[in-house]
């Protein structure tokens, strides 16, 4: 689970619920209760588990969003809940040459001074610490592996990104 407050102290939470493999989303309404409602998965129809990992951040405009892993198409997610839609982009889908991998695990996300939104995750077939960022128009996802893969004379990597977390310089 992952708890962020809106700039007037609205408590919002975005969690994963195994039994479903769905992403669910919690809002306080101001009077102790939450507004519940599924951002992602839980179809019978067409069955998934997303929601793995999930981090949430508050954007410019108290916009909430969340970075998690939908390990049916083992892709990373950052999804934006605004009033009345939601945006769904994928942030790395695990198609890297040489190699197909899995990505996401231990997400968290962040947005810049600028507004643009950061994630940290780890790719947990490669056992790195990987970093994301959105930028440019149309926007664009780059990323850096920031530690891990086989040095020169090694066969293993240094087992890197477990537990990430990202703070805004400035912030506490």
């Amino acid at each position: 689970a992952s708890l962020a407050f809106t700039a007037t102290g609205t408590p919002m939470i975005a969690y994963y619920d195994k039994i479903d493999g769905a992403l669910r989303f919690a809002q306080g309404d101001g009077r102790g209760s939450y507004l519940l409602k599924t951002l992602d998965g839980d179809d019978s129809v067409s069955p998934s588990d997303v929601g793995r990992h999930c981090s949430l951040a508050i954007g410019p405009g108290d916009l909430p969003a969340i970075a998690y892993m939908d390990t049916t198409r083992d892709d990373l997610v950052y999804l934006e809940v605004r009033t009345s839609t939601l945006v769904r982009e994928i942030v790395d889908n695990g198609v890297t040459p040489p190699d197909v991998r899995l990505t996401g695990a231990d997400a968290a996300l962040v947005f810049d001074d600028a507004g643009n939104p950061a994630v940290a995750y780890q790719d947990p077939t490669n056992i790195d610490l990987v970093y994301a960022r959105r930028i440019g128009a149309p926007a664009v996802w780059t990323t850096q592996v920031i530690r891990g893969g086989p040095g020169m004379s090694m066969m293993r990597g240094t087992a890197a990104g477990f537990y990430v977390d990202l703070v805004k310089k400035g912030t506490e």
